[in-house]
């Protein structure tokens, strides 16, 4: 049989469905381009944003430098000199972090200088105090977390360190402004509580009934405890120093001008130059 080629039918067919394929792939053609596009703008916005930050920046400073760290989350800028970023002073070493758009500067902690960083307490209850310098010094956040590796030799609030016990421990200073994306910056302070010879006036442990009291610590000199009818648990405890002395007056119901029931525990050092007066108050259930 010959063959007769396409029919008119067969024609229009095949032209209707080049036709479909060529729309769809003009459609297609102009999303991805619209996409470019856009995408090209953002780009310029954000170089355009990224100049404005560099033209802000006074750099006749001393060792002035700018360089744009593009692999954080956000842009991190850096400056070597003393700049102003949009009226925000930039000391050395300080680090900004820049969000396109919004324009928010958050000034991160790039150092923390302590006064001390290994200090020594004579005496039981010797405070020192340990200052902070958080570097720059107009970051954002310049609060300090403290923290004592061990209460029962040292504690420490806001950099007041207050001797407990005799013994080493470590506090650590935090710097809570300093980058997320980095670590913390953290600086640690050595302690050493060393007490003359005889001097000490601690117990190292006070015991109801042959169990621990609930919250002992050497420094904490005052402890409560609930018990059932008038008969308090049986004390015990121990000294710190085997030379001190101790004297113990039991709870009584002799005293009702003092409402519950106290027992003393009164411990004065070899020595004679020191003494702690440690209280038990009973009350009922």
């Amino acid at each position: 049989m010959k063959n007769k080629g396409l029919t008119v039918i067969e024609i229009i067919i095949t032209i209707a469905i080049l036709g479909i394929v060529a729309l769809l792939f003009v459609q297609i053609f102009s999303v991805s381009f619209t996409h470019i596009i856009n995408a090209g703008k953002d780009s310029k916005e954000l170089i355009q944003d990224q100049m404005g930050i560099e033209t802000t920046i006074d750099t006749d400073g001393p060792g002035a430098a700018l360089v744009i760290d593009m692999n954080t989350i956000f842009p991190t800028i850096y400056t070597a000199g003393s700049q102003s970023v949009e009226g925000v002073t930039v000391l050395d070493g300080a680090f900004l972090s820049y969000l396109p758009g919004v324009k928010d500067y958050i000034i991160y902690v790039t150092n923390l200088i302590l006064s001390d960083t290994n200090i020594t307490l004579t005496g039981i209850n010797e405070v020192m105090n340990v200052t902070t310098t958080v570097v720059p010094n107009n970051a954002s956040n310049q609060d300090v977390e403290w923290l004592s590796d061990n209460p029962s030799v040292v504690t420490v609030v806001n950099g007041l360190i207050t001797a407990v016990s005799e013994g080493t421990t470590t506090v650590h200073a935090t710097a809570l402004g300093s980058d997320p994306l980095n670590s913390n910056i953290t600086v640690d302070v050595a302690v050493t509580v060393s007490l003359p010879s005889g001097s000490d006036a601690t117990l190292s442990d006070i015991k109801l009934d042959g169990v621990t009291i609930s919250g002992f610590n050497p420094g904490i000199y005052a402890y409560a405890d609930e018990v059932n009818g008038n008969n308090p648990p049986i004390v015990t405890y121990e000294k710190t120093d085997v030379n001190a002395t101790v004297s113990y007056d039991p709870a009584t119901d002799s005293r009702p001008s003092e409402g519950d029931n106290v027992a003393y525990i009164t411990v004065t050092s070899a020595d004679g130059s020191n003494v702690i007066i440690y209280t038990i108050t009973f009350t009922k259930k």
